[in-house]
């Protein structure tokens, strides 16, 4: 019987996973569908940056590429780092970064000028293959705990 409430819990946390990744990707998708009929501003690029990330496990290191703006708008002015990605090797990273100009397009609410997207902003494939598989994991074990 424990070993079904394990299975339980840790199909409750896939699911929570699950969600929490299908809120950033469909978040993403709405706002990039609904950004059509929004303000347009340029956002002024602050900083480039490239971080590294010890992997606990392996040793070696992985490169996080951001960037911060902001831009002006009623209430404003406001500003966000952006994280563009993780790769493995920096000058992969470095390639992230090179696209970037000393300005960016953003597109605001204007009913909330906070509610904005960049067209930097994407569904990143990792997102969904996390929402997706998490959800498939979380369903088989929950399968496993009634069987």
């Amino acid at each position: 019987m424990n070993a079904q409430f394990f299975i339980i819990g840790l199909a409750a946390l896939l699911i929570a996973v699950s969600v929490f990744f299908g809120l950033k990707v469909f978040g993403i998708y709405r706002r990039k569908t609904t950004s059509a009929s929004w303000s347009a501003t340029t956002g002024n690029v602050l900083s480039r940056n490239i971080s590294s990330i010890k992997n606990s496990s392996s040793g070696g290191y992985s490169y996080r590429a951001d960037v911060t703006y902001r831009y002006d708008a009623p209430g404003g002015p406001f500003e966000k780092k952006l994280f563009l990605g993780s790769k493995g090797f920096r000058p992969q990273a470095e390639k992230l970064l090179e696209t970037i100009g000393e300005t960016i397009q953003v597109r605001y609410n204007p009913e909330r000028p906070v509610e904005h997207i960049t067209d930097l902003e994407k569904i990143m494939p990792v997102h969904v293959f996390a929402m997706i598989g998490s959800l498939i994991l979380a369903v088989v074990l929950l399968v496993l705990a009634f069987l």
